[in-house]
């Protein structure tokens, strides 16, 4: 993308920023990310290394560490995470694997199982590792991670105090 983009910024102002092969160029202060979820904590992390601020709203309460938030069906489904992914999360959040390993999640090797989708058997794969972590301690990992960071607010939209963590 190298043309000008756009994103909504505090008080109904649009900042704008343009994206470059040497990454996002800042020329605004605060950027938002609608969106509790993993992708828009991640979103928030990255956008946290280019912009003095980073608001966060969910259109609910963040929960209690290790409880499902409300609107996430498959919240209470098995999830792992690969090496990309944990990978991604090293990358953003240095020594998470370690801190999920410590809070419950699971060392995972997939070289015996045998991957059946769409009616057909998948070829096993050799040293695909992954972290095995349900959804909710994962998500409260990373508030808790994103919490840490000065330039990141986190609140549920509409919530009393935009603002707090």
């Amino acid at each position: 993308l190298h043309r000008v983009q756009y994103i909504a910024a505090g008080c109904g102002r649009i900042s704008r920023f343009r994206f470059s092969k040497g990454g996002i160029a800042m020329s605004g202060q605060r950027a938002i990310v609608i969106g509790g979820s993993v992708s828009g904590m991640l979103a928030a992390r990255v956008l946290a290394d280019h912009f003095a601020e980073v608001l966060l709203f969910d259109r609910d309460a963040f929960p209690q560490p290790g409880e499902n938030r409300k609107c996430v069906p498959q919240g209470q489904h098995a999830h792992a995470l690969l090496s990309s992914g944990r990978q991604l999360l090293e990358q953003y959040f240095p020594a998470s694997k370690d801190e999920l390993l410590g809070q419950g999640a699971l060392k995972g090797s997939y070289q015996s199982v045998r991957w059946f989708d769409n009616g057909v058997y998948h070829t096993r794969f050799d040293g695909l590792e992954a972290l095995l972590v349900s959804r909710p301690r994962l998500e409260a990992h990373l508030r808790s991670r994103l919490a840490a960071l000065p330039k990141v607010l986190m609140d549920r939209a509409g919530g009393a105090g935009a603002g707090s963590r």
